[in-house]
């Protein structure tokens, strides 16, 4: 699941920021960064190139990132990827690898989330050695316009990666990665950046069962939803002076995304995320993956937003 989700409120506006002048900024950003990006990709030759298609339907579990329980919003979530990817040997041990994205997402009780994305990324791998046994290191960087029908969310997302992977055994895979992420959105309080580290392996069970399972942790920022009446309360102080102050201090906005008069604002946070997938081989190039994924978030002040996704989908390369 996408970490940033961005949209429209439906009456009142941004406390912090001109939507016209954002808007105009986050243009002026993306600009030199999707022009690199293209000419990065024009560069890249038909060595190899392959056509990438999947589709994924999600259960989630307070989708509305809610810290108050009995107000926290479930959601079905359904999913579309297309990406096509180019290759091209630029020495030996050294790759260079070009992708075309695009994803379409609907959620069913909350139109407002449904979104369009589309994106380039660019990736160099390095093999330190011959074989499949020697370690891997990719590194990246990728550009992607998000735009939602809630269009107060929608903005541009930037991203460097970097995954140093190391295969043990024939069956078992270990890899460390790292990613920071910025999405530059029409409103302020969509505005977010964060950094996130992680570990992950796979193993294969036999030719056609494979698991997988991670772990990482996020620092920065990410987007939160409340009900009204929470939220009421939160900045009229009947919560302590500390929330008072901090969520008086952060940029927010009525939303109207999950109900009438809730509020969407920008925390300041730390998340953990731990995942396990068990995925089919249907063929050579069809797979069934099966996963869960849980986020535990802890705001600046020690508020909670815990939320869970339950996964299937059906990945296909042409």
């Amino acid at each position: 699941m996408s970490e940033s989700r961005d949209r429209l409120p439906a009456f009142g506006q941004d406390r912090t920021a001109s939507p016209v002048a954002s808007a105009a900024r986050r243009r002026l950003r993306a600009r030199p960064a999707l022009l690199a990006l293209t000419a990065l990709l024009s560069v890249v030759a038909a060595h190899a190139h392959e056509f990438r298609m999947g589709a994924t339907l999600t259960y989630a579990e307070n989708f509305s990132r809610t810290s108050y329980t009995p107000t926290a919003q479930d959601a079905k979530v359904a999913d579309v990827d297309a990406a096509y990817i180019q290759t091209k040997q630029l020495a030996p041990n050294w790759t260079l690898i070009a992708a075309l994205e695009g994803n379409a997402e609907y959620v069913s009780e909350f139109s407002a989330l449904n979104r369009l994305s589309a994106g380039a990324r660019a990736t160099v791998r390095h093999k330190f050695g011959l074989g499949p046994m020697v370690p891997v290191l990719d590194a990246g960087v990728a550009l992607t316009s998000v735009n939602f029908r809630e269009s107060g969310r929608s903005g541009w997302r930037t991203e460097g990666f970097a995954t140093l992977s190391q295969r043990l055994t024939e069956s078992w895979r270990v890899a460390a990665t790292a990613n920071w992420e910025s999405f530059t959105a029409s409103h302020a309080p969509f505005d977010t950046h964060a950094r996130r580290v992680g570990l992950e392996t796979t193993y294969d069970v036999t030719e056609t069962w494979q698991f997988g399972a991670g772990a990482s942790r996020l620092h920065g920022q990410l987007v939160a939803n409340a009900a009204w009446s929470v939220w009421s309360q939160a900045i009229g102080g009947a919560l302590g002076p500390t929330i008072q102050q901090y969520y008086t201090s952060i940029p927010w906005e009525v939303s109207n995304t999950f109900g009438s008069g809730w509020v969407a604002y920008r925390v300041d946070c730390r998340a953990d995320f731990w995942w396990a997938q068990l995925t089919a081989r249907v063929s050579d190039s069809t797979s069934i993956p099966l996963r869960f994924e849980s986020v535990k978030v802890i705001n600046h002040v020690g508020v909670r937003y815990d939320s869970a996704f339950w996964s299937l989908g059906v990945l296909h390369r042409f």
